[in-house]
C-alpha cells in the first residue's frame, strides 16, 4: 500500500517537475555528499554509544543483584549508593543512544553557512537533537540556531554565539525533509528538489504548490510534517521569548498557533532555557481529538512524559481530589 502510494505520488510530481541543469546537479550531488558525511558520522557512534549502554546496565544489575544478597546493614547502604548511580548512568546512556537512533532517522532539517566580517566562513547544521561530532546543532540552543530562523539567504546577520560577536552575511540557507534516514527534499532559494523513484526532480517555482504537495505526503502517512522549516521568523521569536514570561498566541483557524506552543513547550524543556522538567509539565487542550493529536506530536520533538488531559478531564480530577474520591 505505501509503495502504492509514492508510486501514485511519483506520477503526480511528472506534472511538476522541471529538467535539471548542471548547476542543479552540482548542487544536489553537494548536498548527497554532504548528508552521507553526516550519516557515516552517526553510525560510527553507535557501537561505542551501544558498547556503553549494554555495560552500564550489566553494572546496574549486578549492583542489584548484590544488594538484594547483602544482609550487613552497612555494607548494604554503601552498595544502594553505588546501585543508584549506576542506574543513572544506564538512563544518561540509555538516553543517548535513543537519541543517536533519532538522529539516524532524521539527522537535520536545515544548513547555514555564514561568511563573517573576518572572512572566515562558519557552517551550521540545525536538527532536533545536539551532535557534536556531526556538527548538528539542537535547534532549542539558542542564539546559533537564529541564524537559521532569523535570517534569509543572502541578508546581513548579527549574533551572539558562546559570547562571541558574529557579525556577517547568509551565504547558504537550506531547508531539508529526510525520510527514515535518506535525504527527500532540498529547499533552497534557488529552487526546491525532491527525490522520487527515478531520481531527483526540480519543482515547479510555486513555493505554496510545492509546500502543499510536501504536506500531502506526510499527512497520507499520518506523520507531523516537518514544521521546523516552516515556522517564520515572528513565531520563532514567541517560542524562544522570555522563558520567565507567559506567552498568549492569537490567530485564526489553522494559522499555527498549536505548532508554536508545542514548539515554545519543547523550547522551555531544553536545560539550556528553562529549569522545567516534563514530568512536571501540563499541557491542557479543549478536546480528546487534540489531545490524542499533542499526544502524537511531542515524542517527535524530543518530549516525552508531558502528561496531557482536556481540561474537563483535568478539572473534574481536581474536584475528585478535593473530595477525597
Amino acid at each position: 500500500m505505501g509503495f502504492m502510494g509514492f508510486s501514485c505520488y511519483s506520477n503526480r510530481v511528472q506534472e511538476f517537475k522541471m529538467s535539471l541543469s548542471n548547476e542543479d546537479r552540482k548542487l544536489i550531488e553537494e548536498e548527497e555528499c554532504l548528508f552521507q558525511k553526516i550519516m557515516a558520522s552517526l553510525f560510527d557512534q553507535l557501537p561505542k554509544v551501544q558498547t556503553s549502554k549494554v555495560l552500564a546496565n550489566q553494572e546496574a544489575r549486578e549492583l542489584t543483584q548484590r544488594m538484594t544478597n547483602e544482609w550487613n546493614h552497612e555494607e548494604r547502604q554503601s552498595i544502594v549508593s553505588d546501585e543508584a548511580v549506576a542506574h543513572r548512568v544506564f538512563d544518561i546512556r540509555d538516553s543517548t543512544d535513543k537519541a543517536l537512533l533519532k538522529l539516524i532517522k532524521e539527522p537535520y532539517f536545515g544548513r547555514v553557512i555564514t561568511h563573517e566580517d573576518d572572512g572566515s566562513q562558519v557552517s551550521f547544521l540545525i536538527g532536533k537533537r545536539n551532535n557534536i561530532e556531526a556538527g548538528i546543532v539542537d535547534w532549542r540552543k539558542a542564539p546559533t540556531s537564529y541564524l537559521y530562523f532569523n535570517y534569509q539567504q543572502g541578508e546581513e546577520c548579527y549574533e551572539v554565539i558562546n559570547q562571541r560577536e558574529r557579525k556577517g552575511r547568509i551565504d547558504i540557507r537550506r531547508s531539508y525533509k529526510v525520510k527514515e534516514g535518506r535525504l527527500a527534499q532540498i529547499d533552497t532559494p534557488e529552487g526546491v528538489f525532491q527525490k522520487i523513484e527515478s531520481g531527483w526532480v526540480r519543482l515547479d517555482p510555486d513555493k505554496e504548490l510545492v509546500a502543499q504537495r510536501s504536506r500531502d505526503i506526510y499527512s497520507r502517512e499520518k506523520k507531523l510534517p516537518g514544521i521546523l522549516t516552516l515556522i517564520t521568523k515572528d513565531q520563532f521569536e514567541m517560542i524562544t521569548s522570555d522563558p520567565d514570561r507567559p506567552v498568549i498566541i492569537q490567530g485564526s483557524a489553522g494559522s499555527g498557533k498549536t505548532t508554536v506552543a508545542l514548539h515554545r513547550l519543547a523550547w522551555l524543556l531544553h536545560p539550556d532555557n528553562f529549569q522545567a522538567h516534563p514530568k512536571n509539565s501540563l499541557v491542557l487542550v479543549m478536546n480528546k481529538c487534540l489531545q490524542i493529536y499533542v499526544g502524537s506530536t511531542l515524542p517527535s520533538l524530543g518530549i516525552d512524559s508531558v502528561e496531557i488531559s482536556t481540561f474537563n478531564g483535568w478539572a473534574l480530577s481536581i474536584i475528585r481530589k478535593a473530595l477525597g474520591r
